[in-house]
């Protein structure tokens, strides 16, 4: 019988073997698939890769969605991919566009 709710104590009893196996290099994944493997953890990797940012907070590293996000000072950000469907309400208008721009764009 699997207890329920008790993932979060599994994680600080295994902290610091995963920290240490952070510190090599290891990719998360890799660390929750030996620890489940060798029945450590009984939780998803969802669940440990939120006690992982949590908990031990790589604050020095970019998140997946900082590395892709546009400069906040950038002219023209790439846009953002939207339902194809759905009517555009907010029309952005580029005061840097110019005719001759303008032409080797279009």
């Amino acid at each position: 019988m699997i207890k329920k709710r008790n993932g979060k104590s599994e994680f600080i009893k295994n902290i610091d073997e995963i920290t240490e196996k952070i510190n090599k290099g290891i990719n998360g994944v890799r660390i929750y698939e030996s620890l489940n493997e060798e029945g450590k953890v009984s939780f998803g990797y969802s669940q440990f890769q939120r006690y992982l940012n949590s908990i031990i907070g790589n604050k020095d590293k970019k998140t997946h969605s900082e590395q892709y996000k546009a400069p906040k000072n950038a002219i023209n950000p790439a846009p953002i991919k939207n339902d194809s469907f759905r009517r555009k309400k907010n029309v952005i208008h580029d005061p840097t566009m110019t005719d001759e721009r303008r032409k080797e764009l279009f």
